[in-house]
């Protein structure tokens, strides 16, 4: 059995999160993110010290240098990245630029200007130049250019795609220089005209609200949609406002919004870079605004994303005493074996110590009382080695004593631009000044902050949660306990075969209640169904542990259930196309109904409660779940599917009756989460009841820690 210490530990864990999104859940109307209360920006600014405006004036300054010498005149394209003394990075980076990187050295032209740091004709040219290039000369797939180019040609390199989000990156640039130089002749034609080339309608390629990551002249759209919380709600906002392709208002509301809960504090997020939580407010300025759905305020939701970042790197401290409350911070960068995407939290286990500046820095604009004090330090402890010509490098590590030896366009531009959010809030207010993102703001749902609230929230029943993965101490201790689970298991099942009315035979196991129900009473029935793996006719290999785990002594005498558990004699559903593609549906073969009638026939014959009948189905069998769902809408009481794939029409069939509890990993090859993810907003607008727990790191499984400790069982069963 699993140990008592790891059972109670994973089962108080899960208590707190389902406490934390109870109303959310099982009310009407859902819980408002749990953060503490910040300081005005205003007031923020207004509290730097003569000494840390000095300090940001010449780190900002310093960023802005790598833009002005690190970019090719005759083009305005701006290099990816340099050592940290402006030599050349390598031969294999010398001649590449970033178009995200022109974006924000676009956006630097305007604070040098309003600086000084270079004379305004020089800065006016270096525009327009840079907007002839992208509006005339770049090659571009109808309005879209490729992530990375020849700084001195424009030509595509890397074989890079047509990228959605970096050109988003760019366009802040673009519109920023367009209000900023609003006079110039030159520079408001060329910005609109760039602008309005955006084709958000070739962008969705079919779909009715998501954007696709982008496109390869080699394969086509890729698969990948924008359908979570990420970097690219800017990207949205754009689409949203877009005066030539605009995105169906209903966009922004398209994609899924992960509520972790980290250290008492509750926020969307998504596993990733803290970069997801700054980039789009670079330009974007969230503050004076109200979205009608969680998290509402978003200024504020990245305020607690950079505290959860602060406060996760200093509960790794134990591992790596190099992070303390002046020296932390994980985004993407560069590490000692290479560029990693890490961040945190949920947990990143590839995180090995390293501090990343450009965390701290980039997140200026919310948390200057955490951060500035951070860039203080580094700079005093370790001195010009991590301090040069461009301002930080891109990352560092205290404990190896390794200073890289890169600065990077993008990291120097969240921090140019984050710092000057700070200090004057003139970038919001350069972007934020184009009618366009206005008319995107209201067109999202926005309501100005200091409008009367709306008299209610929008309803809703539907939870879309990010979890953790468990500690590797319990999900070693799950996976003991679920292989520890023994094979006699299999029979306390009673072997029985079933022939529906449609024809269909099926081979189950029963396993009834350890007591029969006493004499006027029922008791509840739950349906597991099998992956693709168990198909066949010999009526045992369909008991998998997610079948034995309701046999244990423990389970039975807590749960008192029947369960029956079917052997699919072949596929159970049909799906529309490969695994790798874009949206995967399912439908259900002639197996559907024979389920369906088999239920039917153990409900007439047993003492079963009809109230409480509920399905639970992993990989093929979560498909059959979603269909049986479909094909008696109401029917069952609660559900849980495990890494399947829906129906197209899923949404069509939503019954706020039935509970459903959908659980998939975000490192799932087999069955991408993509598939699953992809209803979860349908069926909420529908009114369904749903959970959505994406669970991070894990892969093509049933979680371990669930399956072991009662979860599934304690959803499934709980009355109505």
């Amino acid at each position: 059995m699993i140990g008592r210490a790891l059972w109670q530990g994973a089962r108080a864990r899960r208590r707190a999160l389902e406490a934390a999104f109870a109303i959310a859940f099982f009310a009407a109307t859902p819980a408002a993110p749990r953060q503490d209360a910040a300081p005005s920006p205003a007031a923020r600014a207004s509290a730097l010290s003569a000494a840390d405006d000095a300090f940001l004036e010449d780190l900002s300054r310093r960023a802005f240098a790598f833009f002005w010498e690190q970019t090719d005149p005759a083009t305005g394209i701006v290099r990816d990245r340099s050592r940290t003394d402006g030599a050349a990075s390598s031969d294999n980076h010398v001649k590449v630029g970033s178009i995200a990187s022109v974006g924000f050295g676009l956006t630097g032209m305007c604070i040098a200007a309003e600086r000084g740091w270079q004379p305004r004709a020089a800065i006016l040219e270096r525009t327009r130049t840079t907007l002839r290039t992208f509006a005339g000369k770049q090659a571009h797939e109808h309005g879209w250019f490729y992530h990375w180019l020849n700084i001195h040609t424009g030509a595509r390199e890397w074989q890079s795609e047509v990228s959605s989000i970096d050109t988003a990156l760019l366009m802040g640039g673009v519109l920023s220089v367009r209000q900023c130089f609003a006079v110039d002749p030159e520079i408001p034609r060329l910005a609109d005209a760039i602008y309005r080339r955006l084709d958000f309608d070739w962008l969705r390629n079919g779909h009715p609200t998501l954007l696709s990551h982008g496109w390869r002249p080699e394969s086509g759209m890729i698969v990948h949609r924008w359908d979570a919380f990420s970097e690219a709600s800017m990207l949205y906002l754009l689409g949203l406002g877009s005066p030539t392709h605009p995105l169906p208002e209903a966009s922004w509301r398209a994609w899924v919004r992960p509520m972790l809960t980290w250290q008492g504090t509750t926020y969307v997020t998504h596993a990733g870079p803290l970069f997801l939580h700054q980039y789009s407010h670079a330009w974007v300025d969230f503050r004076a605004w109200r979205d009608p759905d969680p998290p509402y305020d978003w200024f504020a939701n990245s305020v607690a994303a950079t505290r959860a970042n602060r406060s996760y790197c200093l509960s790794l401290r134990d591992r790596f005493p190099g992070y303390d409350e002046t020296l932390w911070g994980i985004t993407a960068s560069d590490a000692r074996s290479g560029y990693k995407a890490w961040g945190g939290p949920p947990p990143d286990p590839q995180v090995d110590g390293t501090v990343v500046p450009c965390a701290a820095a980039g997140s200026l604009m919310f948390a200057p009382e955490l951060t500035l004090p951070v860039l203080r330090h580094i700079k005093a402890r370790f001195g010009d080695r991590a301090y040069g010509r461009y301002g930080f490098a891109d990352a560092l590590h205290p404990g190896a004593d390794w200073i890289g030896p890169d600065v990077i366009g993008i990291d120097l531009g969240i921090t140019l631009l984050s710092a000057e959010n700070l200090r004057t809030g003139h970038v919001w207010g350069w972007f934020m000044a184009n009618p366009e993102i206005q008319t995107a703001m209201r067109r999202a749902g926005f309501t100005p902050a200091d409008s009367p609230p709306p008299a209610a929230p929008r309803e809703t029943r539907a939870l879309y949660e990010l979890v953790a993965a468990p500690s590797d101490a319990e999900l070693r201790a799950a996976r003991q306990a679920r292989g520890a689970l023994p094979a006699s298991l299999a029979d306390r099942f009673e072997a029985k075969t079933f022939t529906a009315p449609n024809g269909e035979t099926l081979a189950y196991r029963l396993l009834p209640p350890a007591a029969a129900p006493p004499p006027g009473t029922r008791a509840p029935l739950v349906l597991v169904l099998h992956g693709s793996g168990e198909i066949g006719t010999g009526n045992r290999a369909q008991l998998t542990p997610l079948a034995l785990a309701w046999a244990r002594d423990e389970a039975r005498a807590r749960d008192r259930a029947y369960v029956v558990v079917p052997q699919m004699p072949a596929e159970s559903v049909e799906y529309s196309g490969p695994v790798t593609g874009d949206a995967r549906t399912s439908v259900g073969t002639a197996l559907v109904p024979a389920t369906l009638a088999l239920v039917d026939a153990l409900a007439a014959a047993l003492p079963i409660d009809r109230q409480r009948i509920s399905v639970l189905g992993f990989s093929m069998g979560a498909s059959t779940t979603w269909n049986l769902l479909h094909a008696r809408p109401g029917f069952f009481a609660a559900a849980v599917a495990i890494a399947g794939v829906p129906r197209a029409d899923q949404a069509a069939s939503a019954d706020a009756a039935t509970r459903i509890w959908v659980i998939h990993g975000n490192r799932d090859e087999n069955v991408p989460i993509r598939h699953d993810r992809r209803a979860f907003v349908p069926l909420a607008d529908a009114g369904a009841t749903i959970r959505f727990s994406e669970i991070d790191q894990l892969a093509h499984e049933v979680p371990p820690v669930w399956l072991i400790d009662g979860s599934l069982e304690e959803f499934l069963l709980r009355r109505r």
